[in-house]
């Protein structure tokens, strides 16, 4: 995996073509918690678009983090935007959303530019409704 963190505080993370090992997976995951960890808003731009799709289980796991950083930094995560552009991947997008159990900013998107946009967006709204 790739972060670039050129758009802080949404990183953008570009996904490898080929399928990644459980232990890849959940290093991702530990080095998006550093992150969340930095303090301040912060969110993700997955660029998932040469990736293959996750199975069941991952899905799983993908909603279940989303979650929990819903849970631990409440005031602080914007959202992910899920770069991607196949039928099949919008496909995995609704099942995972369907899978959450926390309102989060989740969107699909077809670029990482719009990601950008996407979640700049939802943390300027955050904001302005904190200070309102």
């Amino acid at each position: 995996m790739l972060y670039e963190e050129s758009q802080w505080p949404l990183v953008l993370v570009t996904y490898p073509p080929g399928p990644i090992s459980e232990l890849a997976f959940n290093e991702n995951l530990r080095r998006l918690d550093e992150y969340a960890e930095r303090g301040g808003p912060f969110g993700f731009v997955l660029d998932t678009r040469d990736a293959p799709d996750p199975d069941a289980a991952r899905r799983r796991a993908i909603a279940e983090y989303w979650d929990s950083c819903a849970l631990r930094f409440p005031n602080r995560f914007v959202g992910a935007a899920i770069v991607m552009s196949s039928s099949a991947g919008r496909a995995v997008f609704k099942a995972i959303s369907w899978l959450r159990n926390r309102p989060v900013v989740l969107v699909a998107v077809a670029t990482p530019a719009e990601g950008v946009t996407k979640l700049r967006a939802a943390l300027k709204q955050k904001l302005h409704a904190e200070a309102g």
